[in-house]
């Protein structure tokens, strides 16, 4: 990969990424478990920008398939997510932009060691 692509990456797609998990992961703080459906309507979302933040954040640990039920938006059973349950005491505003990795102050936890991310 060329520098150029690696400086781009990390100035444009990362911090758009990351903003995406943390506006999700804050409506799942205050919708409790929900839809994609549901949260695409809390933020104001297509859902098709929904359902691929919600796979990321199911990847890296931070959400929970919570089961399934009727979405309250579109009346199908559909899959509800969470907050993974040891996460759910830090609320998205103290959640790192870089990776979404916990706040000490206002240094991230989560890659701080890593040399791939300033």
């Amino acid at each position: 990969m060329r520098d150029t692509s690696l400086k781009a990456y990390r100035e444009e797609a990362l911090p758009k990424m990351v903003h995406s998990h943390a506006a999700v992961l804050g409506a799942l703080e205050r919708l409790g478990e929900a839809t994609n459906s549901e949260i695409a309507r809390d933020l104001e979302w297509s859902i098709n920008r929904v359902t691929g933040r919600t796979n990321e954040l199911v990847k890296s640990g931070k959400v929970v398939d919570a089961g399934k039920r009727a979405c309250k938006v579109t009346g199908r059973t559909a899959h509800i997510w969470a907050v993974k349950p040891d996460r759910e005491h830090i609320p998205a505003t103290e959640l790192s932009l870089c990776c979404g990795a916990p706040l000490i102050g206002t240094m991230c936890t989560g890659c701080t060691d890593r040399e791939d991310i300033p």
